[in-house]
């Protein structure tokens, strides 16, 4: 879309809202002095319940490679706290891993590599109270000083059993899952250290990856046997499935649901956390990442984003062999292929915001595969990727404090700035103070090349370029409108964009200009295929019919007119011509009463209130007036 910047109106000035200042967030431990904005990503898919969210502020969508090192073995998932970059990595002869520290920002690196042992390559990673805690396929759990690498802690062997699943922890623990003779092992260290501080065992032949959260500790294993414990290790509920197949899988704890993969290829479901009866299914090849009513799944190389309220698709993407947990920042959708590329997606409408390689081929997650289980990881505003024996991380495409909005900007307004990119992204720097809307019930700032609106009942949005012309052409919040309820987006694998308001939606295409369509007409328009149907683009606002009650607007290959005994109803083509040469709705045949349709033999019809036009290709048009 064109991006022009508009000049200021004569919009009167006012002092904004009181700045009000983010609490700075407080990692435990002295991995780090002063830890960098955004939150961390503690464990597996981001943290102990696996889910492969986040909201981070500082998480841009403009960002570049910063480093990329060959570590020599397969890279498993990493961790991103305070500042820095942990890494577990397999011994290239698949005795063993390593864990090693790097400098989130440079690469550089802080310590290691430690061995942690293990007669194979697994290795898993989690966080808790400035200690880094490595466990290796054998379950033997090593506690490493996060700043120094030093050792606090091992436990004995045969303390936890051999397992190819991450550990968990929260509020001072740290939790494993292990499998040996007898069945299944879950239990709790104190993460100080390392004191056994409960265990239980289940009936299965398998391990599985903890999921915890304040309301408990859940594990899974083949044929849907999922459990439920509570911190202190009483077991809550067992959800008895029908068989008793060994495996396991990586739960995905979000809220009050439980979503469990099954590794005998039984279609994965979804569990209540409170009772553990079972709610729904799902499909995924992947740990699913869940935030809000939001779900995002990988099956069969297709990536899909679901309303996690109903199942319902929002859309799905085949156009690369998806192979990565996915993860949801923001909103928005990032997932790696299996040529190496990783992608971040607009998480409302798909389309391709950003990607870049990551040096080697991207491989499945590997649940339950012995040399070791991979992720991507977000924390700290940086992506870090692992890609074979490739970690590759990406960051913001300027330093974090060029980035960062200057005090002017200040409350909902500076938030949403800031994830757009703040002064590095695509709308600039400030070029007013915060300013309240004539009405006083909505607040602006203007930037080089936008602005950002907000108010009570929509939140804050960007709105720039033609789109912004039009709109503020229209009076922006006080026209037709009101205030934005979307960003300007992207529309996939298409030449245009479109912006959410109020009172409709504003289309734009080049050359069809920025055009908003609302109420009947819209919903016509959209059952008929939007912009991708044989209408494409709208070319006119929605407009008043000028002699009749009514409204309508044009597109590049048509019209949908609207009246309150009509409805809304396309024409176009000859028959439209023919119509208008019958002076439109003003004329005899009145408002169209039908789309137009086939009628056999070649014929295409559209009926009116007054009669009804044909079309065939030797005959051309030909009008038929109601008999009066």
């Amino acid at each position: 879309m064109p991006r022009r910047q508009r000049p200021l109106l004569a919009r009167s000035l006012a002092v904004g809202l009181a700045a009000t200042t983010a609490g700075s967030l407080l990692v435990p431990g002295t991995a780090a002095a002063a830890p960098p904005p955004g939150p961390p990503a503690t464990g597996y898919q981001g943290g102990s319940e696996h889910d492969g969210s986040t909201q981070d502020p500082s998480f841009v969508r403009q960002i570049r490679e910063h480093w990329s090192v060959d570590l020599g073995g397969r890279v498993h998932y990493p961790l991103v706290v305070g500042g820095r970059v942990y890494a577990s990595v397999s011994d290239p002869d698949g005795a063993g891993s390593t864990v090693s520290a790097f400098e989130l920002e440079s690469g550089t690196r802080i310590w290691g590599p430690v061995d942690v042992g293990g007669t194979n390559g697994f290795g898993a990673l989690t966080y808790e109270g400035g200690r880094v805690f490595a466990m290796n396929g054998q379950g033997r759990v090593t506690a490493l000083d996060a700043a120094s690498g030093t050792r606090a802690w091992s436990t004995a062997p045969g303390q936890s059993l051999s397992t190819s699943f991450p550990l968990a922890s929260h509020r001072g623990l740290v939790y494993t899952s292990g499998q040996g003779p007898g069945g299944a092992r879950i239990s709790a260290l104190a993460a100080r250290e390392g004191s056994l501080q409960w265990t239980r065992s289940v009936p299965h032949e398998a391990s599985s990856a903890p999921a915890v959260d304040d309301t408990g500790v859940y594990v899974g294993y083949g044929c849907d046997q999922v459990y439920a414990f509570s911190g202190a290790g009483s077991q809550r509920w067992h959800h008895e499935g029908d068989c008793a197949d060994g495996g396991g899988s990586a739960p995905v704890l979000h809220g009050s649901r439980l979503y469990v993969q099954d590794p005998s290829d039984r279609t994965p479901i979804l569990l209540d956390t409170g009772s553990g009866e079972q709610v729904g299914t799902f499909a995924s090849d992947t740990a699913p990442a869940v935030d809000g009513d939001t779900v995002v799944t990988v099956t069969d190389g297709v990536l899909r984003v679901l309303d996690a309220r109903n199942g319902a698709l929002r859309w799905s993407d085949d156009r690369h062999p998806w192979v990565s947990n996915p993860l949801l920042v923001n909103g928005d959708v990032i997932v790696g292929a299996s040529d190496g590329v990783v992608h971040l997606l607009d998480g409302e409408t798909g389309a391709d915001l950003w990607s870049a390689t990551a040096g080697s081929e991207i491989r499945p997650p590997g649940e339950g595969a012995s040399d070791g289980l991979t992720g991507l990881a977000v924390g700290h505003g940086h992506l870090v990727v692992p890609a074979g024996t490739r970690l590759t991380v990406f960051g913001p495409s300027a330093p974090q404090d060029a980035c960062r909005a200057p005090d002017q900007v200040i409350g909902a307004i500076r938030d949403h700035y800031q994830r757009l990119g703040g002064p590095c992204g695509h709308l600039g720097a400030p070029t007013t103070d915060e300013v309240p809307t004539p009405d006083r019930f909505g607040r602006f700032t203007f930037f080089q090349h936008g602005a950002i609106y907000w108010s009570p009942a929509t939140g804050a949005h960007e709105v720039r370029g033609a789109i912004r012309d039009e709109w503020g052409r229209l009076q922006w919040e006080n026209g037709p409108l009101g205030f934005p309820t979307s960003d300007e987006l992207a529309i996939p694998r298409e030449p245009g964009a479109y912006q959410s308001f109020q009172g409709g939606t504003m289309y734009w295409s080049h050359p069809s200009g920025a055009h908003f369509v609302r109420g009947a007409i819209a919903d016509t328009w959209s059952r008929l295929g939007a912009q991708q149907s044989h209408l494409g683009f709208p070319t006119t606002n929605e407009l008043p019919t000028p002699y009749r009650p009514g409204a309508f607007n044009h597109f590049r290959n048509g019209s949908i007119y609207w009246s309150p005994a009509t409805g809304s109803h396309e024409v176009r083509g000859a028959i439209r011509d023919a119509w208008e040469g019958h002076w439109w709705e003003a004329g005899p045949l009145g408002f169209p009463t039908s789309d137009e349709y086939s009628t056999g033999f070649g014929v295409r019809r559209s009926d009116f209130e007054g009669g009804y036009i044909t079309w065939t290709q030797q005959r051309g048009t030909t009008v038929h007036f109601a008999p009066r």
